[in-house]
């Protein structure tokens, strides 16, 4: 008798003599199965298990009163019940779906109902699994949902968006650095064919309808493609130098003025902006470029004093905080936006050292980080830390800082990020928490029912044993293959655990990970210590742990990498943690093609006050780089 009728997935057949039920076999099935047992015979349900009754709410006795497509969802009940008796017949229809079913208490759950048929007490009957697929469904409507928010975003922004794969270009500009490029402006003067070859390898994947009356263009297609015919002055290739630098050198954001044409000829003037999606950082794979017609202003001596009015205006009305700082960090201006959302007056707030807002554990990463932003005028650099308002409570605040080139003072641009930091941390919340049931389940349940499995099969190898027979011999190879799973399942419940590694400590847990990720995919992954690296947070180690659980997923998985090496240190008094994998780094977007995973490493590093890096490395391969901020420091340095 098979253990399951989901053991031959997507098949179905005429044929009875495989499966015979009576009660007691069907009892001895249902014992412990995790998921909703129905048996139904000419058109009523004969048997169904505990769980059939929790999953729709109705108690055994009535469900047996019943019929299957009874608690299918109205909508489908008349399908469900076509193909359920043409299945009882022996007829040939899918063997596997996923279907509505209306619970008790009116709520709609959604089930992967995989069937077959059997002979119940010597009659032909159905037997189908159900397992509860609701809060997947759910997920796949909220992405849904989420990805049409986007796309009517895109679609009814007022100005021209061009959404375009750099990943090409980012393929390129590595290989310059690889050839040992480090001036890229000098390079790109001097091989302008370099440049144009950029131009061409740039992709404008989608416009929405705001390019398509820029640029008088009848559909898409005839703004998709490369840039290079959108590149058509002498002017338009400086600027596109410019960004080349900009990418090159590390910046996530570009912006400029440019003369362009329409596709018509009429010469226009534009001001692009240039945002690297989050995730696409070291790829390069999706960039937002909004294009905004300046032709009037350009033009306009007035118009050029309107718009700095309208700047002005901008400046202090608009809904996020503006800073200039010195380079010494003292504050020489704040809109009157910024300084609401901290509860002062702009006048309050002037001439006062910028660490004076900021979170006293986060003044050491705000000094880090306004020194490597000071370290090359032009290059944008971002951030998210704590800031202190006036009353003593605490925002989350998103920095975009850029040094201007002409005073060296710094120009900072604040969004409050409070909700979304919150959001992110319940979302991170609850997946680890499942996480850590899921590995709890693995240890508890399925870890039990495979040391049961395992001694029984030890006890069935000795009893063969014992009286000589042939498959003695293959007992016993099935149950050291079995002691080998009960082992890789222990140890796979404590590497998906990070509840134990503060405890433990993060050393002894980096190295038990190393260990399994070596031992399941035959790789050599190890660990080297500098007894200095210190954590100021036993916390931290927890989510120290998450990043190196996840570069090491993306290393084995997208970079098929066979040698790994997790170092942490210390580097100008800094405790880095350091993933160098010899993988086949980042081609065309393969490492982490969504984003999620780097996008969740970077948020854990973030909210450690840490930088967080992920790139291609100088010696071959890819490297993710943590590099945690120092101790707190006093607002008056």
């Amino acid at each position: 008798m098979e253990a399951s009728p989901a053991s031959q997935p997507g098949r179905t057949t005429g044929s009875t003599s495989e499966a015979r039920f009576d009660d007691a076999s069907l009892q001895a099935l249902a014992a412990d199965f995790p998921a909703a047992i129905f048996v139904f015979q000419d058109d009523r349900n004969v048997f169904v298990n505990r769980a059939a009754a929790d999953l729709t709410g109705f108690a055994v006795e009535n469900l047996l009163r019943m019929t299957f497509w009874e608690v299918v969802d109205p909508e489908w009940s008349d399908r469900i019940r076509l193909n359920g008796m043409a299945r009882q017949r022996g007829e040939t229809v899918p063997a596997s779906y996923e279907v509505p079913l209306r619970r008790l208490d009116g709520e709609r759950c959604w089930v992967q109902f995989t069937g077959r048929q059997i002979q119940y007490k010597d009659q032909p009957a159905v037997l189908g699994v159900a397992f509860d697929v609701t809060r997947r469904k759910q997920m796949e409507d909220r992405l849904r949902a989420d990805e049409d928010h986007y796309r009517s975003l895109f679609e009814h922004c007022p100005d021209a968006v061009f959404e375009e794969d750099f990943s090409a270009v980012r393929r390129a500009l590595d290989a310059l650095a690889a050839a040992g490029v480090t001036d890229y402006d000098a390079y790109f003067t001097t091989h302008p064919e370099a440049l144009l070859a950029c131009a061409d390898a740039a992709r404008v994947t989608d416009v929405n309808s705001a390019a398509l009356r820029l640029y008088g263009a009848r559909d898409k297609q005839e703004l998709l493609g490369t840039l290079r015919s959108m590149i058509t002055t002498g002017t338009a290739i400086e600027l596109f130098q410019r960004e080349m630098v900009a990418w090159a050198t590390g910046a996530t954001m570009f912006e400029g003025e440019t003369p362009s044409a329409t596709l018509a000829g009429e010469p226009i003037h534009v001001w692009i902006r240039c945002s690297v999606a989050p995730g696409c950082e070291a790829s390069l794979a999706k960039l937002f470029v909004s294009v905004k017609d300046v032709t009037r202003e350009h033009g306009s001596a007035a118009a050029l004093r309107d718009s700095e009015e309208r700047y002005r205006t901008l400046y202090e009305n608009m809904p996020a905080m503006y800073f200039t700082l010195d380079p010494a960090g003292t504050i020489l201006a704040v809109n009157e936006f910024g300084a609401q959302q901290l509860g002062y007056e702009p006048a309050a707030l002037m001439g006062q050292p910028v660490l004076a807002i900021f979170h006293p554990d986060d003044r050491g990463a705000v000094l880090q980080r306004m020194d490597d932003a000071k370290a090359a005028a032009g290059r944008v650099e971002s951030w998210e830390l704590r800031k202190v308002r006036r009353d003593g409570s605490i925002i989350w605040v998103r920095e975009t800082v850029r040094r201007l080139a002409d005073s060296g003072n710094l120009l900072v641009l604040c969004e409050d990020v409070t909700e979304r930091r919150a959001l992110e941390e319940r979302i991170l919340d609850v997946c680890e928490r499942e996480r850590e049931r899921m590995a709890e389940d693995l240890h508890d349940d399925l870890g039990q029912r495979l040391a049961g499995l395992t001694y029984l099969v030890r006890a069935l190898h000795l009893r063969l044993q014992e009286v000589k027979h042939s498959e003695s011999e293959l007992t016993g190879q099935i149950a050291s293959h079995a002691d080998d799973a009960l082992a890789r399942l222990r140890a796979m419940s404590h590497v998906m655990s990070a509840l134990e590694v503060p405890e433990r400590g993060l050393v002894p847990s980096l190295r038990m990970l190393a260990e399994f990720t070596g031992a399941i995919h035959s790789i050599e992954c190890r660990v080297v210590a500098d007894p200095r690296a210190v954590l100021d947070e036993p916390t931290h180690a927890a989510d120290l742990y998450r990043i190196v659980q996840e570069a090491l997923n993306n290393a084995v998985r997208h970079g098929q990498a066979k040698h790994i090496e997790v170092a942490l240190g210390v580097r100008g008094g800094r405790t880095v943690l350091h993933v160098h994998d010899d993988g086949r780094g980042p081609v065309s977007g393969e490492r982490d093609p969504e984003g999620m995973g780097l996008r969740t490493m970077r948020y854990r590093a973030t909210r450690l006050g840490a930088t967080f890096t992920a790139r291609a490395a100088a010696k071959g391969g890819f490297e993710v780089v943590v590099t945690l901020a120092a101790r707190p420091v006093s607002p008056s340095r």
